[in-house]
């Protein structure tokens, strides 16, 4: 993730990484090609960061300043990079204006140098963000692991759903103005979109790109005929539906060789691990179930974990 920040930013010629700490996002600018200027108020933390920059062979790429930015402002730099610290000893902190340095006086950097990025937590409200910002949330591996505030000339559209995987693959998607996808019943695919595509808000955006349906106006799982390679959902082959009623529910997947049964959910109270329990017998089916809803109420769809059964 570090790697995928520092690829855009490393486009300027000088980045200033602001609390720099021990030098994990100084690293990988200096190792995206970017002159940086390490800023630290931890005398210690600094040191750190210049050990780990030397020993990586960087040294000829970094500049270490010992500043505190509640006091100083930041140096001049093409850019600036900022992940506020957002824990307090063993507490998360959710205000931004609990931040270190709270989100407010960053933000104020802009005055100065308006190519500046924000890592955050994913929870971030949106409220938070600038209105000319770009925002864009990071996935790794299925998993949403943070938002990214970009200002600026760093800004190249409104919403960003990033996906990464070890192996250092990346693909993006950005706001468009797509309408919402019809509606229809459950079909022979069931797709969930990545973390990230939700989050962002790109759910049209996808749908128009799978040629896929959306059971609700208010729920993020698409529905297709076939199954499309995509980076930005994992596709299940759906078995059947019903509308939800538990006691039918677990007899269906009786009769269809239920053993180990995943519950997901979207739109459902109930506590997925529970039923999870409830559904699974000793039959040699990996089922899936998502709790879901429609306009006219709540069902479950029963989806394949094997993917050799995926219609395409």
């Amino acid at each position: 993730m570090a790697a995928h920040r520092a690829r855009r930013l490393a486009q300027v010629d000088d980045v200033a990484d602001l609390g720099c700490g021990i030098g994990g996002d100084t690293i990988a600018l200096a190792g995206a090609g970017a002159q940086v200027i390490a800023v630290e108020r931890d005398p210690i933390r600094l040191a750190l960061a210049r050990f780990n920059v030397e020993v990586l062979g960087l040294g000829s790429r970094v500049c270490f300043l010992e500043r505190d930015l509640l006091r100083d402002p930041p140096p001049s730099a093409a850019a600036l990079f900022c992940d506020p610290a957002r824990r307090s000893g063993e507490r998360r902190l959710f205000d931004p204006d609990d931040f270190q340095p709270p989100l407010s006086h960053v933000l104020s950097w802009r005055q100065h140098t308006p190519a500046l990025a924000v890592k955050l937590a994913p929870g971030i409200q949106r409220s938070v963000v600038p209105e000319d910002a770009e925002v864009e949330f990071v996935s790794l591996n299925g998993n949403l692991k943070e938002a990214v505030i970009w200002c600026g000339p760093c800004a190249t559209t409104s919403r960003r759903a990033t996906v990464l995987d070890s192996d250092g693959a990346m693909s993006t998607m950005i706001a468009a103005a797509t309408p919402a996808p019809s509606l229809n019943l459950p079909l022979a695919v069931l797709c969930e979109p990545d973390p990230a595509v939700i989050r962002a808000g790109l759910v049209a955006e996808l749908a128009h790109q799978l040629g896929a349906y959306q059971l609700a106006p208010d729920i993020a799982y698409l529905i297709t005929h076939t199954a499309l390679p995509t980076p930005f959902a994992r596709a299940w082959p759906t078995i059947t539906w019903m509308p939800f009623q538990l006691k039918r529910l677990c007899a269906l997947v009786r009769e269809l060789d239920a053993g180990v049964v995943t519950v997901k959910k979207r739109g459902s109270p109930l506590d997925t691990d529970s039923l999870a329990r409830q559904l699974s017998g000793s039959g040699q089916r990996h089922l899936v179930v998502f709790l879901t809803q429609m306009p006219d109420g709540p069902i479950a769809i029963i989806c394949s974990a094997d993917r050799s059964d995926m219609v395409t």
